[in-house]
């Protein structure tokens, strides 16, 4: 087994978070992280889920059918955030934040 949470928040919680579910001795996995308006993004989370070998998946890629670029309560026919929630890159492929890519790719490059 192993288990799997959620953390919307800032990463200032997320250290003493990991600490209380690692003491059920189980592989973790965060399946949802990122909402940059909630100060929840890449560059804050990433270094502490690579430090304490925490799994992490974000939900949202490519801007798209699922709106995941949009926050939660979001009007329909609202116009494009100017800081999305969750995908990163626009349909085209290009990114939403070069920056945030670039950080990315070397966080998780193989050392």
């Amino acid at each position: 087994d192993i288990i799997t949470f959620h953390h919307y928040e800032r990463a200032s919680n997320l250290d003493s978070l990991i600490v209380r579910l690692k003491e059920y001795g189980r592989p973790l996995i965060c399946t949802e992280y990122m909402a940059r308006g909630r100060d929840s993004k890449f560059q804050s989370h990433l270094p502490i889920f690579n430090k304490d070998k925490t799994g992490a998946i974000n939900w949202g890629f490519v801007s798209g059918k699922t709106q995941t670029k949009f926050p939660w309560g979001s009007p329909v026919g609202s116009p494009e955030p100017k800081l999305w929630h969750h995908d990163v890159l626009r349909i085209d492929g290009t990114p939403f934040d070069s920056t945030e890519v670039q950080f990315i790719k070397e966080i998780t490059s193989v050392k």
